[in-house]
């Protein structure tokens, strides 16, 4: 079983993660301030005081798109240029990282959609990639809250979605983001991202000894 600690910390991290990711344009001004407040949880994940630093950079941007209307277009027109863009520079889907052909809706697409099925989840939108990273980032989200609340089901569920799907290709992407964001705001978020990666990785390897 994942610590309690890494488990509540996650939940909140990569549940904001995945909303920006996914579908930053339905998280209004308010939603974005009201995220930061969740610093003191995510720090759990952390192994590094480096890593909390950027944590903490990440609530502070949070805060200050949430208050700043011109900070909050800002990050809004660069959404919706990178992540929104149908020919945008990164790709966000499991299926292109681990495909040596660069394909959507492969066999991965199936197996996370299952992953989703098997706690009761559906997509709203039936033609659309169930592997996306925001997604991905929710669901481990919920695996994650299952997991605080002591459910082996949930616990085990996670280790597993993180070896064989999330854990396997979140990092280069994020990598790439990184290399292509050029407001604050997003080179903060995808910064967070690359935290919150490493750090479950590491709460995995620990868990294991």
């Amino acid at each position: 079983m994942l610590q309690t600690g890494v488990s509540l910390g996650g939940t909140s991290l990569f549940s904001c993660l995945g909303m920006l990711l996914y579908r930053f344009q339905g998280m209004n001004a308010a939603a974005l301030a009201a995220h930061s407040a969740s610093l003191p949880q995510w720090e759990a994940l952390c192994a590094s005081e480096a890593d909390k630093a950027t944590l903490r950079a990440f609530a502070q941007m949070l805060h200050t798109a949430g208050t700043n209307e011109e900070e909050y277009k800002t990050a809004t027109a660069e959404y919706a240029g990178v992540f929104q863009n149908p020919t945008a520079p990164v790709p966000l889907w499991e299926s292109f990282w681990v495909s040596s052909e660069h394909l959507y809706f492969t066999q991965e697409t199936h197996e996370v959609l299952q992953w989703y099925r098997t706690f009761g989840l559906e997509l709203v939108a039936q033609n659309e990639p169930a592997d996306h990273i925001g997604l991905e980032m929710l669901f481990v989200a919920i695996l994650l809250q299952g997991a605080a609340k002591g459910s082996p089901q949930h616990g085990e569920a996670m280790v597993l979605f993180w070896q064989e799907h999330i854990g396997v290709w979140a990092g280069p992407c994020l990598e790439a983001l990184q290399k292509t964001v050029e407001t604050a705001f997003w080179q903060a978020v995808v910064a967070a991202g690359q935290v919150a990666v490493k750090g479950m990785t590491h709460s995995m390897q620990f868990d294991e000894k």
